[in-house]
């Protein structure tokens, strides 16, 4: 019994790992993106 729960606790942290890796990488997308529109900005 034990070891079943160890078993889930350790997939639905490295799920939850998983989801904050791809919620990074999608605002490192935002950033980048909003970044480069201020700096075609700057230029015009």
């Amino acid at each position: 019994m034990m070891t079943s729960i160890f078993e889930t606790d350790k997939l639905s942290k490295s799920r939850r790992s998983h989801q904050a890796s791809c919620l990074a990488l999608v605002e490192d997308l935002l950033i980048s993106q909003s970044y480069g529109d201020a700096q075609l900005e700057m230029e015009v």
